[in-house]
C-alpha cells in the first residue's frame, strides 16, 4: 500500500510541475504563449476520450460537400486576414484613423461577414452530421488531400474505367451461363458500350491518351516484353491501394491508442487514482 501511495504522490507532484508552464511552440491569438492549466488538461482529456470513443470512419470516404464548405470558408477567412493586414499597414504608415476604419470596414463589407458566419455554421453542421472534426479537414490532412485528389479529372476517369470493367465482367459471366436470354445479353452489351463511351468522352475532354489508361497494354511485338499497365492507370491504382493501406494503419493506431488509454485508466483505478484520472 505504501508503494502505491508514493506513486500517487509522485504522479500528483509531476502534474503540479507542468501546471502554469507554457506549451512549447504555441501562441494564443493575443500573441502570448499558451499556459497549461488544470482546465486545459481536463479539456484535452475530454477531447481524447471523445476521439477514441468515436466509431472509426474510413478516410477514403469523401464528403465533397464538406470539402466545398472548407474551401469556401478558407477563402473568406483569407480575405478577412488580408483586410486586417491592410489595416495594420495603414496604421504603420500613419494614415488618418477615420480613413483606416473606412477602408477596413469597406473591405469587410465586400467579403461579407454574414456569408462567412453562414458558411461556418453550415460547415459545423455538416461535420457534426458525419461525426468529424475541423482538425480532420485542415489543409494537408488525409481527408483534405484525398478530397483534393478525387477532384482531379484523372480520378474521375479511373472510377469510370472501373465501372466499365465491372460491366464487362457482368457481361462475360452472363455469356458463360447457359440459358441466358439474348435480350438480357444485348442489354448488358449496351451497358458496356455506354460506359465505355463515357470513359472515352472523359479522356477526350482532358486530352488523355487511352493507351495510358489500359490496365494491361499487352506485349511489345519488337522485344516480346510485357508492357504492363499504362502510366495513368498505374498511378491511380497505386493511389487507391495506398489510401486503403493508410486507412487500415490509422485504424490500428487508433485501436491501439484506445486500448492503451483503457489500460492506463484501469491501472489508475486499481491503484486508487481513478477519480483523479477522470477529473483530468
Amino acid at each position: 500500500m505504501q508503494k502505491y501511495t508514493e506513486k500517487a504522490k509522485t504522479w500528483n507532484r509531476n502534474l503540479g510541475l507542468i501546471v502554469g508552464t507554457p506549451v512549447p511552440g504555441t501562441v494564443t491569438p493575443e500573441g502570448q504563449p499558451l499556459i497549461i492549466t488544470e482546465g486545459l488538461l481536463r479539456e484535452q482529456g475530454k477531447l481524447q476520450r471523445e476521439y477514441f470513443a468515436k466509431p472509426v470512419v474510413r478516410p477514403e470516404k469523401v464528403h465533397p460537400e464538406i470539402f466545398d464548405l472548407v474551401l469556401k470558408e478558407n477563402g473568406l477567412k483569407a480575405r478577412a486576414a488580408l483586410a486586417q493586414e491592410a489595416k495594420a499597414a495603414n496604421e504603420a504608415a500613419g494614415m488618418p484613423r477615420a480613413q483606416i476604419e473606412k477602408e477596413y470596414n469597406d473591405a469587410l463589407h465586400r467579403i461579407p461577414l454574414a456569408t462567412l458566419i453562414h458558411t461556418t455554421e453550415q460547415l459545423n453542421a455538416a461535420l457534426s452530421a458525419v461525426g468529424q472534426s475541423r482538425s480532420e479537414w485542415e489543409e494537408g490532412t488525409v481527408r483534405y488531400k484525398l478530397a483534393q485528389r478525387k477532384r482531379l479529372p484523372e480520378w474521375k476517369i479511373y472510377k469510370q474505367l472501373l465501372t466499365v470493367h465491372a460491366a464487362e465482367s457482368t457481361l462475360n459471366m452472363a455469356r458463360a451461363q447457359q440459358g441466358t436470354e439474348d435480350a438480357h445479353l444485348r442489354a448488358l452489351q449496351m451497358n458496356v458500350e455506354m460506359e465505355s463511351a463515357e470513359a472515352a468522352r472523359l479522356m477526350q475532354i482532358h486530352g488523355h491518351d487511352p493507351e495510358q489508361w489500359k490496365p494491361n497494354r499487352g506485349v511489345d511485338p519488337a522485344t516480346n516484353e510485357d508492357l504492363g499497365p499504362g502510366l495513368l492507370w498505374a498511378r491511380q491504382h497505386h493511389f487507391e491501394a495506398v489510401t486503403k493501406v493508410s486507412t487500415i494503419y490509422q485504424r490500428l493506431l487508433q485501436s491501439a491508442a484506445a486500448r492503451s488509454m483503457e489500460f492506463f485508466q484501469l491501472k489508475a483505478q486499481v491503484r486508487g487514482n481513478g477519480d483523479r484520472y477522470q477529473s483530468i
